[in-house]
This record gives C-alpha cells, structure tokens and sequence, in this order.
C-alpha cells in the first residue's frame, strides 16, 4: 500500500512538473531564403515512453486558427493535415528527444512564415507547451540601413493602424543577436514602461512617445549611439486584433568611433613627432656634416669597387687641392764653407687657402 502511495506521489510529482505552459513569448529572427531552427525544450527529467511522446507544432493564423506545421506521434512524422505551405520544409530531431529537444527547423524561410509558433508536447506524464515568435527578414530591409555615427541619437521608426489605437497595445523593440534570443531593447504595454527585463545595455537610452500612440508611431528614440548597437532592430505592435511589424539595419560608423577615441588621437600625435623629428635629423646631418650625409648616401647606393676606389681618389685629390697650397725653397751661397757642417736651412711656407673644419693644426719640421 505504502508502495504504491509513494508511485501515485512521484506521478502527480511528474504531472505537475511537465504540465506547464511557458509565458514568455521567444523571438527568432530568420533570413528570407535561409534555414532556421525554431527552439523548444522540454523537461526531460522523468524517463518518458517515446512511444507515446507527441510533438506538435502549429502557427497562429490570421482568424486565430492554429495551422498545422508539424506533428510527430508514434515515432512516426505525420504529413496528414499538414498546412500546404510547409510541406517538405520542417524537421524534427528524433535522436535528441531523449534530452528534451523538440526544435523544427524550417528550411526556405519565406515571409509568410512570419508570425507566433506553438511548439505542444504531451506523453504519459502531461503536457507541456512553448510560445516561439518567428520574424523574417528581406533583403530589401537590409540594403537601406540607418547610418549614424558614434554618440548621436537616432529615432527607429514604426507605425501601424492608428484606427486601433483605442485598443490596449503591447509594443515592443528588439535587437537581432547571431546567436541566442533576440536583445530587448524597448518595451510597453499600455501602462508606465516595465523594463525590469529590458537589456543592461540599453538602459538609460530608450525613449517611446506615448502621445504618439493615437497617431498610430510606436517610434524608438535611441541615444549615444554604439558600436555596439549596430545590428537589425524590430519593432512588434501587437494590438488584440492584429499584428504588425517593422525592421530597419542600424549601421555605426566605426571609422568615426576610431577618430574620436582619445588614445587614437594620443597614438597619431605621437606619430608625428617622430616623422617630425626624423626629418629634422636628416636637415641637420646634411647641413653640419655633409662628409657623413654623403657617406650615407653611397652605403644607400651600392657601387662596384672599382668605381668606388676611383671616385675616392678624385675626391681626395680635390680636396687636398682645396685644403692647403704648401711651397718650399732652399738658399745657399756659394763658396761659404759651413765649418760646423750643419745642414743648410730649409725653409717652408705655408699658406692655408681654405677650411673646410672648425680648426686645423699644420706641423712643419726642418728636413
């Protein structure tokens, strides 16, 4: 008796934990033409008999009808009532039902795919449901992006019918990631802004206009602009009878974050104190020491040897042409004896004709 007390527990245990209906609604953002997979796991804690296991997904139609996308049962895909429009584009991942994943990948997207998805599973031990908004993008949306540079602001548009604004609205903004659930940038639902689940990096930034809402603008006001704030924005108007939905591409200028960075403009001014420097150095060798500016020049210029050793030798001969004019002469009379038998005198005058060094030191000895 105690036994089956303890197994009836552990089933209304399971029952109770599965039979949960998620509240959140989760964004995805698909490419027209591309693949996407529309994520839904389940809890996979209690052993369940895949035998039994259902998978069901539907999409929410425009009278509110659910249009079957895709159903699995009895370990089998059944492609009976399947809507038109998906046939051949969805699977599923048999092998990995085991750890709770029921995602469908739709191939193709198309922009009629647009909209909610409820992704419902159900076994032995109850039910369990997942709400997943699918938004499509056309190449059109990207090729007219909002450029903006780094610190400015810039208002995102949205509009929708303004003959429902007398209808409680629910707008909110968000911000395509590669990976993961899209950002939350903004949201609003008829009463004062609840961002307690608005993105960290965006509080502080945001602003709607409220009364604009009659008008039917749902406008984003986005201030100091980031690099990272570049990316695909969607603006969802979800009033009771309808739905409506904008995206536009935020494109940052990251040459002007660049230039307005203080430690670029720091890295450029040190930049050309060098180049001014070296240059310097060069107009001075070049003035003060024109032999050095010369010798650097011919180690710049590879010379056969030959050439070389000539070129040397003229310029020595000019500039010892140049350096010094030196003359000498020798008197004697004839038939004086010299009794002491010393040398006759020798003389050498030198004339210094040019400078081409601060100082020069000439040493003239008797011969």
């Amino acid at each position: 008796m105690t036994r089956v007390s303890l197994v009836c527990s552990l089933h209304s245990i399971a029952l109770w934990t599965l039979c949960w209906v998620s509240g959140e609604e989760t964004a995805i953002t698909a490419q027209y033409g591309k693949d996407v997979t529309l994520t839904c796991i389940f809890p996979s804690k209690f052993k369940i008999s895949f035998h039994r296991l259902s998978i069901t997904w539907t999409k929410e139609g425009a009278q509110g009808q659910g249009l079957l996308v895709h159903r699995f049962y009895l370990k089998m895909n059944w492609r009976e009532g399947q809507e038109e429009a998906y046939r051949g584009r969805t699977q599923l991942y048999p092998q990995e039902f085991p750890q709770g994943n029921a995602s469908l990948r739709l191939s193709d997207v198309r922009l009629q795919d647009e909209g909610s998805y409820l992704c419902n599973v159900s076994c032995e031990l109850g039910s369990w449901s997942q709400k997943i908004s699918l938004i499509v993008l056309s190449d059109s949306e990207m090729e007219r992006p909002i450029i903006v540079q780094p610190g400015e602001d810039v208002i995102l548009n949205c509009s929708f019918q303004s003959e429902l604004n007398h209808q409680p609205l629910n707008i909110t903004w968000k911000k395509k990631e590669e990976e993961g659930p899209d950002l939350l940038v903004h949201s609003y639902c008829s009463e004062p802004d609840p961002l307690e689940t608005q993105d960290e990096a965006y509080r502080g930034r945001t602003q709607l206009y409220p009364e604009r809402f009659r008008e039917g603008n749902a406008s984003l006001r986005l201030k100091n602009i980031q690099l990272a704030d570049d990316g695909i924005y969607t603006c969802h108007v979800k009033p009771q009878l309808g739905r409506f939905s904008v995206r536009m591409r935020v494109a940052v200028e990251k040459d002007a974050e660049l230039l307005q960075s203080p430690s670029t403009w720091c890295s450029l001014w040190w930049i050309d104190l060098i180049v001014l420097l070296g240059i310097l150095a060069f107009a001075l060798l070049r003035m003060y020491y024109p032999s050095l500016w010369k010798l650097w020049l011919d180690k710049k210029s590879p010379r056969s040897e030959s050439q070389q050793t000539v070129s040397d030798h003229k310029k020595d001969e000019e500039e010892n042409k140049h350096l010094l004019r030196a003359s000498s002469s020798t008197s004697m009379e004839p038939g004086v004896a010299n009794p002491t038998h010393s040398p006759p005198a020798h003389s050498c005058p030198v004339r210094l004709q040019t400078f081409r060094f601060p100082s020069l030191f000439a040493h003239v000895s008797e011969v």
